[in-house]
């Protein structure tokens, strides 16, 4: 991979991306997948000197000429994701959930398990993944700012809930590795409709929930539990 997308992979303010500052989510998001998808191709055409979606693009209006070159391909769709979220709840009727993501060599495998009260048994599945959602899983990795590293580990709630999320990204030659754990929220304070979470980082947990929520929803992935 040049080595300017690999830079442009794991730094999102950084040209191309942006000029898409001004878009909405969910047009940046396109874009950018329309990027990356473009860069696949232009992989795919050096490596076999033809490809009929690239002549589709080229027919559209794109210049055919940022496709040929006696340059290495200019980016192949890598990622390796590894993706943890737990919840638990301290209280008279305790339980937990723990739902796992990795993504790896075109595949997507889920798996959840329960414990305490929640009786339901364990599940794992694995799924394809088409080049054209890995692009868009990609894109949305990349506009939400992900792969980044992060590390606050704190103490869980005695009594109420606890988070734990934890991610590894591998993409454009980078590894990234975020951990956050601690209350989400603690019941022993006062008022109870008034419970903070002891976390700084609460938004990575939210923002990974997302990422799992996209997956379900925007990728297909239907098993994947909100």
């Amino acid at each position: 991979m040049h080595a300017f997308w690999r830079s442009a992979l794991t730094n999102p303010h950084k040209e191309p991306f942006v000029a898409l500052r001004n878009l909405s989510s969910v047009r940046r998001i396109a874009a950018l997948s329309a990027i990356i998808t473009i860069l696949y191709l232009s992989s795919t055409c050096a490596q076999t000197g033809s490809s009929p979606e690239l002549s589709a693009l080229t027919a559209g209006g794109i210049e055919s000429s940022a496709f040929h070159s006696d340059e290495k391909p200019a980016m192949s769709i890598d990622l390796f994701l590894e993706v943890h979220v737990s919840t638990s709840e301290q209280s008279k009727d305790s339980h937990g959930r723990s739902r796992s993501v990795v993504v790896k060599d075109g595949l997507v495998t889920y798996s959840v398990r329960y414990s305490g009260m929640d009786p339901r048994p364990a599940r794992k599945e694995s799924f394809s993944l088409s080049k054209e959602n890995l692009a868009k899983l990609v894109a949305y990795i990349i506009q939400k700012g992900l792969n980044r590293d992060l590390r606050e580990i704190r103490s869980n709630a005695t009594l109420g809930t606890s988070i734990n999320v934890s991610t590894k990204i591998e993409l454009g030659g980078a590894v990234t590795e975020a951990k956050v754990s601690g209350a989400y929220s603690d019941w022993t304070r006062i008022p109870r409709h008034k419970t903070p979470s002891n976390l700084e980082n609460l938004d990575y947990y939210h923002d990974i929930n997302g990422l799992l929520m996209f997956m379900r929803s925007a990728l297909g992935f239907a098993a994947i539990e909100p």
